[in-house]
């Protein structure tokens, strides 16, 4: 996980279940394609559950289009 840089193509993904591990949520989102970025949101850095959002860039733009 890291850092998602602003651009048009960063999509944030809200009402995510708490509990999910950011190699899951991965896994769900690759399912569109190659992912650029990604970062899962949580407490703080040794937090084991997240805050139930993320953001993700793919590696095509195109793909953007799709996933949302």
């Amino acid at each position: 996980s890291g850092s998602v840089p602003d651009s048009p193509n960063k999509i944030f993904i809200g009402g995510l279940p708490y509990h999910l591990t950011e190699s899951q949520v991965m896994e769900l989102l690759s399912a569109f394609g190659a992912i650029r970025a990604f970062h899962l949101v949580k407490q703080d850095a040794t937090a084991v559950t997240s805050k139930g959002y993320c953001f993700v860039e793919y590696a095509d733009p195109q793909v953007t289009a799709v996933a949302v």
